[in-house]
């Protein structure tokens, strides 16, 4: 699919307190940036979508087409005023908005064209409930800070659209015996309406009472149960129809494996956050972020052997994103931290996690990149930046140095399509850490002991990743 760019998403001002006030509004928007990609947070794809009001709309499943640009079927770009809106950008193509959005809607068609019907297709009725325009909106609210209201109905429409790309290539491919879709305001857990599964468009806020910025993602359950799996893109695929068919196969794969992708576990549902965990100490304490686990009514912790503990909070700090749980479990090996004083912008690190375990590898996954500054956003001391790629899950886990000491926690990281559309860059793995200092003190004043040591032998990625196996764990809330 074509690549989609604001040519120029800056508004203009024309004195010194105007711009003054731009600088403002675009440090806010970063702010929300970054809530918006807490690494907790399912979605790790942007989708999109449009605004529908007042009752249910029902759309029927698109019938077969050639490639040739046809345009979606379930949807066509919804009528805004975009007079307030620079122009965008398509493959060089300078369009008005409105034209750049029936583009992507003719791109968006002939990847649903292009899709092959599954070999293997699932027994049952599968229910699509996709987030209209009003829903999505929420998500894309910041942006109305630095391009006014235009720029934030744009941002939803583009979510729309890719929220009905995925949907109609769901159904093209033939995954399930039927389906049907429909688009609403409340997708916040819809029923199933007499068939077997429903998959939806989830909108929420990342913090309680609506107090944080707006998220969304994908969801499935079978109308039997309770327990939801998280459905997600893989990133690593190529984009256009590679990467729409890695959300087939996620989806497949949650419903076609009871107990792993769609987890069975516990009497309150299914797994609804996941994200990764330090093990500091011999007394089966767990660091992780605060936001994997707020709003939590269970805990489960997993190391990379496969053994599974449940956990109870001990204590979390929402300011600082922190938290440490306690199971019942000993482990043998505890993480050994370095001094925050003593970090070097530039030296390598190692990230160890399990991002994204519904849809890649279950196993915990490593990667590599560089210390790229000694603070956060703005400044902030309590956070360290760094380079290497994390993705949902990755929350909570160790960043490590090349001799296996944990360097700090990640946390976070921007998010690249909201700062492109206020700045017009688009920031490549710009991610960020809580500092061994800040952690230290949050667990000092819960009575929980942080191993510190000095750098040790030099190892080779593979190798640090093998010390972070020991105590690195995965933490699931359901």
């Amino acid at each position: 699919m074509t690549r989609v760019e604001p040519a120029d998403a800056r508004p203009v001002f024309s004195d010194d307190a105007a711009r003054a006030r731009r600088r403002t509004v675009c440090r806010l928007l970063v702010s929300a940036a970054v809530a918006l990609t807490l690494a907790a947070c399912s979605g790790g794809h942007r989708h999109a979508s449009y605004a529908v009001t007042g009752a249910t709309t029902q759309f029927a499943a698109p019938p077969a087409a050639d490639d040739s640009g046809m345009a979606l079927q379930s949807a066509t770009p919804g009528q805004y005023d975009y007079s307030g809106m620079k122009p965008v950008k398509i493959d060089g193509q300078t369009l008005r908005p409105d034209a750049a959005l029936e583009r992507m809607n003719r791109d968006l068609g002939t990847i649903v064209a292009q899709t092959p019907a599954e070999p293997d297709p699932i027994a049952g009725r599968l229910r699509i409930v996709l987030a209209d325009h009003d829903r999505l909106r929420a998500i894309t609210a910041p942006l109305a800070l630095v391009g006014g209201n235009a720029l934030a109905d744009y941002g939803a429409e583009e979510l729309r659209l890719g929220e009905h790309g995925a949907a109609d290539v769901l159904v093209r491919s033939h995954l399930f015996a039927s389906a049907t879709l429909v688009e609403q305001n409340d997708t916040l857990n819809p029923a199933a309406e007499g068939a077997d599964y429903v998959l939806w468009y989830q909108v929420w806020s990342s913090k309680p009472n609506n107090a944080g910025p707006f998220v969304g993602g994908w969801r499935l359950r079978r109308a039997s149960g309770q327990a939801v799996a998280a459905i997600s893109f893989d990133p690593g695929t190529a984009a256009g129809l590679p990467r729409y068919l890695s959300f087939v196969q996620s989806v497949r794969a949650a419903a076609g494996t009871p107990g792993t992708g769609i987890a069975a576990t516990g009497t309150s549902g299914g797994v609804t956050k996941e994200g990764s965990g330090i093990v500091v100490d011999a007394n089966g304490h767990v660091l992780t972020n605060n936001h994997v686990i707020d709003s939590c009514r269970n805990l489960r912790v997993t190391d990379t052997g496969g053994t599974a503990s449940p956990a109870t909070l001990v204590a979390a700090d929402a300011t600082n994103d922190l938290a440490v749980l306690k199971t019942e479990r000993h482990w043998p090996t505890w993480a050994s931290f370095r001094d925050s004083r003593a970090l070097r912008p530039g030296e390598a690190v190692v990230v160890a996690g399990f991002p994204l375990s519904g849809l890649l590898s279950p196993e915990m996954a490593v990667n590599t990149g560089s210390l790229t500054a000694l603070s956060g956003l703005r400044g902030d001391s309590r956070l360290f930046q760094f380079s290497a790629p994390i993705q949902p899950g990755n929350s909570g886990g160790p960043v490590l140095d090349s001799s296996g000491r944990v360097l700090g926690i990640a946390t976070s990281g921007l998010n690249g399509l909201a700062l492109a559309a206020a700045t017009g860059a688009l920031p490549q793995n710009v991610n960020f850490a809580i500092k061994t200092s800040t952690a230290r003190s949050f667990l000092d004043d819960n009575s929980v002991t942080l191993d510190t040591a000095a750098p040790g032998h030099t190892l080779d990625p593979a190798g640090v990743g093998d010390v972070a196996r020991r105590f690195t764990v995965k933490v699931e809330c359901f």
